[in-house]
């Protein structure tokens, strides 16, 4: 997360505002951990 936000202090990446605050948030409050994918049900 450090790299790619040195990336856009930079001016390397174009980003949108609202979805990088959304990251960081859920970075901050969870850890920064990966999500296990909910399971689907086969589909017929």
């Amino acid at each position: 997360m450090e790299g790619f936000l040195n990336e856009v202090r930079a001016g390397n990446l174009d980003y949108d505002e609202a979805v990088l605050e959304e990251i960081a948030a859920r970075h901050l409050l969870d850890g920064g951990q990966r999500e296990r994918a909910v399971p689907q049900p086969p589909r017929s």
